[in-house]
């Protein structure tokens, strides 16, 4: 079995966040819709999951709607002003980043809000193949590699027909 819990609607956490038993939470992008502005986050995020946050380590990372806010190239904005990201290893680059949960998991989030991030011949990516071929990663039994745009989906965002959907399948899967 896997070295963590994943939370489901069968195991509810309870409205005082005591049945949260996970080490951390990975929200996945679009935390605070519609914009990602800062009386949203405080309204649709902070407030919503106040006691979850208080029992496990928070690793966010950005999604679309968060980045008309934000925006990822420049540090700038809501999530950036309310998320100071320590795992980050790149020294002003808090989009993305890695961490280790025990010695079982190592877990990378990125960014795929701008163009610029997803590109090979990103900081980013270059960063990513470093991570993956990295001792941290080497030494865990499982790696999770987190980030908001799907490589494969057949929902609104049809990964066959939208450019950046397929540049991540196409780029970022053969790592």
């Amino acid at each position: 079995g896997m070295p963590f819990e994943v939370w489901n609607a069968e195991n509810p956490f309870g409205a005082d966040g005591s049945g949260c038993t996970w080490d951390a939470t990975v929200p996945i992008g679009d935390n605070a819709y519609e914009d990602g502005t800062d009386s949203q986050y405080q309204d649709k995020f902070f407030e919503e999951y106040h006691h979850q946050l208080k029992r496990a380590a928070l690793t966010p990372m950005m999604g679309n709607h968060d980045a008309h806010a934000s925006d990822a190239l420049t540090q700038t904005g809501p999530f950036f002003d309310m998320f100071t990201n320590l795992n980050a290893q790149v020294p002003g680059q808090e989009a993305y980043y890695s961490y280790n949960v025990g010695k079982d998991l190592f877990v990378i989030v990125l960014d795929t809000t701008a163009d610029e991030m997803i590109e090979r011949t990103s900081a980013q990516y270059q960063w990513l193949e470093g991570q993956l071929t990295g001792a941290a990663a080497e030494a865990a039994t499982w790696v999770a590699v987190f980030f908001h745009h799907p490589p494969y989906t057949k929902g609104s965002h049809d990964s066959d027909r939208v450019d950046r959907l397929i540049r991540i399948r196409q780029w970022w899967n053969p790592l």
